[in-house]
């Protein structure tokens, strides 16, 4: 299993991020790899309380919205934007608590060890940057570097000072054209 990555955006900051996919069959032998209950260590809020820093998770677009990732995902995304949301209130003033929520980016994101899904990337397929472009307005695949801003910004204590419990999509704007339906799927 791919452990969360925990690191350090700058001073008093913390980066958390984890992703997996898998299919909704598999789902008592997928949930516990992924929903770590180290996301919530009280350890780990004591030492930013007493810091004052900032936690910044990493969402999903999948969280804000549905279709995409499948049903355990979307159902950890939706989980980690309460728990953003929650963490804000409990752990406010001293600490602040935000999100990015990616769209689709080219990574190296792989399933569950636990299915057997963690020996290939979720990304391999020739034809995903092309569905990506023709899924945004910008037209872009989104790389890791095009998130990092956003990350940054929120960790920072002076251009992130007031924002607590705020979800920052960057997406391309993939979620301004959400499918729909057509008539020889309905």
């Amino acid at each position: 299993m791919k452990k969360p990555l925990f690191h350090a955006a700058c001073a008093a900051a913390l980066v958390l991020a984890l992703g997996v996919a898998a299919a909704q069959s598999d789902a008592d032998q997928a949930w516990p790899q992924t929903w770590p209950s180290s996301l919530t260590n009280p350890a780990l809020q004591a030492e930013l309380i007493k810091t004052e820093g900032s936690m910044v998770f990493t969402a999903s677009v999948a969280g804000l919205n549905s279709g995409g990732g499948g049903t355990l995902y979307t159902a950890s995304k939706h989980a980690v934007v309460g728990l953003i949301r929650q963490l804000a209130v409990e752990t406010g003033p001293r600490v602040r608590v935000n999100g990015v929520a990616p769209g689709g980016t080219i990574t190296d994101l792989r399933g569950l060890a636990v299915l057997h899904q963690d020996d290939r990337s979720q990304f391999t397929d020739p034809g995903t940057e092309d569905r990506l472009r023709g899924g945004n307005p910008l037209q872009i695949a989104l790389q890791p570097a095009d998130l990092a801003g956003a990350y940054v910004f929120l960790s920072s204590r002076t251009n992130g000072r007031g924002i607590t419990g705020t979800i920052l999509t960057v997406d391309a704007g993939s979620m301004l054209r959400i499918p729909r339906r057509s008539q020889s799927n309905q």
